[in-house]
């Protein structure tokens, strides 16, 4: 059996629609995945507008599911104990002020590692 080429230009909304019907209901996918796999789509579906292959984004209408947005978790006390402790061992007074000082950034400040990084300029620092 010979599957004929994908063609985006052949995408219509109500392909989508089914599509997005599929992973909800028969996958049981979580709204947060659709809606990131919509994304996708709606990034992707972009470009044949662009190239003015299409006249217009079969995403267009189509909404994102609505999700509840999960908390932030922390880490439990005996995590951040064991953490701290871990970085308080370091021989070199230098090494552990600037590890516990991150571990800490991190940890009570809710800083993402990315960020520490880009601002901290850690590259300066080792």
């Amino acid at each position: 059996m010979s599957q004929r080429p994908f063609d985006l230009t052949q995408v219509v909304e109500r392909d989508l629609r089914a599509w997005k019907a599929f992973r909800q209901q028969d996958e049981g996918a979580a709204p947060a995945t659709i809606n990131r796999g919509l994304s996708t789509l709606r990034c992707v579906c972009s470009w044949p507008v662009e190239q003015r292959l299409l006249t217009e984004n079969p995403t267009k209408e189509i909404p994102d599911i609505p999700s509840t947005p999960v908390s932030p978790r922390s880490l439990p006390d005996q995590a951040v104990d064991a953490l701290l402790r871990t970085a308080r061992g370091s021989l070199d007074l230098r090494l552990r002020l600037r590890d516990e000082a991150l571990l800490v950034l991190l940890i009570y400040a809710g800083v993402r590692i990315q960020e520490a990084y880009d601002r901290l300029q850690i590259r300066k620092i080792l």
